[in-house]
């Protein structure tokens, strides 16, 4: 009988407070908490190691610079809408936004910084890889410049 009660009182305690449920008492519960963590007494040469491990651990969007050559892109205009398709993504990245600016001259025409004269952002959900946006007269523009990607790493 004595087992039974203090077994009980056991499930009673951890069922009201569940292991994962209190901040910190397992590890870091953020990434800069992580980073921070994983630093104590490591030579400072191994913060972007720490810095990856913790994102791993607590993925977040940041801007992909130079991310562009992992990534195949196709976009469709068709009357009042654009289209934006990822055919590939060979990085380790989850593209969650894309910003591209567009002009209404061919991409084969010399351009200068002020055809561009739409600039749009594009939001991916989780995984996805096609993005629309309702745009007027959007068939009109023929050409498209990458301004900025945005990510998390993938899992």
């Amino acid at each position: 009988m004595r087992g039974i009660k203090r077994t009980s009182i056991i499930y009673v305690v951890f069922g009201l407070f569940p292991l994962n449920a209190i901040p910190g008492w397992f590890g870091p519960d953020n990434y800069e908490d992580c980073v921070l963590e994983k630093m104590k007494g490591q030579d400072k040469v191994m913060i972007a190691t720490a810095r990856k491990a913790c994102e791993k651990r607590f993925p977040f969007e940041k801007e992909l610079h130079d991310y562009g050559d992992n990534l195949e892109i196709d976009w469709l205009s068709l009357e009042s809408r654009l289209y934006l398709f990822i055919s590939k993504n060979l990085g380790e990245y989850a593209v969650t936004r894309y910003e591209a600016s567009f002009s209404k001259k061919a991409c084969d025409e010399p351009q200068t910084r002020s055809d561009y004269t739409l600039s749009e952002t594009f939001a991916f959900s989780a995984g996805e890889t096609l993005a629309s946006l309702d745009i007027e007269n959007a068939d009109e523009y023929k050409c498209m410049r990458t301004n900025s990607i945005w990510g998390k790493l993938r899992n």
